[in-house]
């Protein structure tokens, strides 16, 4: 079952239901049959809610609360906390613009022919799903050659995912769009905290020509690019626009077999404590 989950899982919406209240979130446990004692638990939620720092925080905290009450007798009833719900981003910060920043959004235009973007957007939206795990000693040594090079993870990562994709798209395609999400939690007042559940996020865009081989001068750039976004403080970034759309669904639906913008974009979780 873990090996089909994550695409089955990606590819069941979440759906208003007359009559009925159903969160936008869910919990699938996942057993083993080699282990009756070993499980997996794995919380789904939507986007909209809460952004991927929220997810780690949220496994942080339910280990802890597994922990402190392992070997107890369980109960039934379970009281959850009545308090508000944090508010949204748009009232947390002002997210400014410059008018540079504001006429590029304003003006639709779709990426070159020579960049690749994945097929045109379309719904139903299904996911396919694969993934690579590395061990602790390897990505010690990427975080330490990355520092050797005077770059980052995130930016190393994100060249070697566009050389990878370069290596294997016909030679018509000259450029790639990468986006890379930026948490904006740190330019953010209280209530709002490192480990607060909310969807606190941004973005940038950086665009790359085609590499015969990974360039560590590419991931330099990479990062100086990451940084420059990072200073704006949640400035000129694409969330910040959504405050000037009229209507977003018809500006959604707008969006349907048209060209993506980017080929992929990196989202990074960030670190977990060892248990």
């Amino acid at each position: 079952m873990g090996e089909v989950f994550p695409e089955t899982g990606f590819n069941r919406p979440f759906e208003i239901q007359l009559n009925k209240n159903l969160p936008f979130w869910r919990f699938c446990v996942l057993e083993s049959n080699q282990d009756p004692t070993h499980s997996i638990l794995v919380f789904v939620f939507h986007h909209a809610l809460m952004d991927t720092k929220s997810a780690l925080s949220f496994h942080e905290e339910l280990e802890g609360y597994i922990a402190e009450y392992a070997g107890l007798e369980p109960s039934d009833t379970i009281y959850s906390p009545s308090h508000a719900l944090f508010p949204p981003l748009e009232e947390l910060h002002t997210l400014p613009f410059s008018q540079e920043f504001l006429q590029s959004q304003e003006k639709h235009h779709e990426p070159s022919s020579d960049s690749w973007t994945g097929t045109p957007q379309v719904t139903p939206v299904k996911t396919r799903f694969s993934s690579l795990w590395l061990s602790e000693a390897e990505t010690k040594r990427l975080a330490a050659t990355s520092k050797k090079e005077h770059t980052s993870i995130t930016a190393a990562l994100q060249t070697l995912i566009t050389t990878g994709l370069v290596s294997v798209l016909p030679s018509k395609y000259r450029t790639i769009q990468a986006d890379c999400a930026v948490s904006l939690r740190r330019f953010l007042p209280e209530p709002v905290t490192a480990t607060t559940l909310g969807c606190y996020v941004g973005s940038l865009s950086t665009t790359y020509h085609r590499m015969p081989s990974f360039d560590w001068g590419e991931a330099r750039r990479t990062k100086v690019n990451i940084e420059q976004a990072v200073a704006k403080k949640g400035g000129d970034m694409p969330v910040g626009y959504l405050k000037f759309i009229p209507n977003q669904h018809i500006w959604m639906r707008q969006k349907l077999g048209r060209k993506r913008m980017s080929g992929f974009e990196l989202s990074n979780v960030g670190a977990s404590s060892a248990s």
